[in-house]
């Protein structure tokens, strides 16, 4: 983890249909980019690769990745997840929109 440097990212709990959903992220420098651990209420977890270009942040793992677009000078985030389903190819999984609230 190159610098030393971690961000715990707790991210409370919401609900995806009726299922209410919660977690934890752990962010650290990883060469020239990020590495992401992601722990869910379900008991899984989630590491990918995180790049940032710009505006644009990409989670890529083995299982899941993610394409998220920051606009509004930071206060809207809109993201395209998708998900392995059968080991080799990509499906949409969930488009998310995330406005912060001043």
């Amino acid at each position: 983890m190159g610098t030393g440097r971690v961000l715990r990212h707790p991210l409370g709990l919401w609900k995806i249909g009726q299922t209410s959903v919660g977690g934890v992220e752990v962010i650290g420098v990883d060469g020239d980019g990020y590495r992401s651990s992601f722990y869910d209420s379900f008991g899984n977890v989630h590491v990918s690769r995180v790049e940032i270009d710009g505006d644009v942040i990409t989670w890529s793992g083995d299982r899941t990745r993610c394409v998220a677009t920051m606009t509004d000078r930071g206060m809207t985030q809109v993201a395209h997840h998708e998900v392995r389903v059968d080991g080799t190819g990509w499906c949409a999984s969930m488009d998310v929109t995330l406005r912060k609230v001043p």
